[in-house]
């Protein structure tokens, strides 16, 4: 890899409704050394990825409005492959929905 590639600075894009976690989520990932930018929620999380093209998304599953797994999809879906190939996280208390995290680990999502 490329010294420039290795040195830049990554950029990790939190979606959550909560303050307080968005709060926490930022001194971690700050402390981490990461740039953290926070989204409030699904229609401000989508409008971010599309202005930065952030490194990774952590997305809370439930929020008010759109929710994570429909932010999640139009990103799996979007025309824009920068889009499509950014490293996506699922964060949630949820635990009984085993189908459904098949289905978006096999959309492409990193993690659940």
């Amino acid at each position: 890899m490329s010294e420039p590639y290795l040195n830049k600075k990554r950029t990790v894009l939190f979606v959550d409704d909560d303050p307080e976690l968005r709060r926490l989520g930022r001194v971690s990932l700050e402390r981490a050394g990461y740039t953290f930018v926070g989204a409030a929620n699904g229609s401000e999380g989508l409008r971010t990825a599309r202005e930065l093209y952030p490194d990774l998304i952590l997305l809370d599953y439930m929020m008010p409005g759109i929710s994570g797994k429909e932010v999640f999809i139009t990103l799996a879906t979007s025309e824009d492959e920068r889009l499509r190939r950014t490293p996506v996280v699922m964060l949630t208390a949820k635990t009984d929905n085993h189908q459904e995290q098949r289905e978006l680990l096999e959309l492409g999502m990193a993690a659940y």
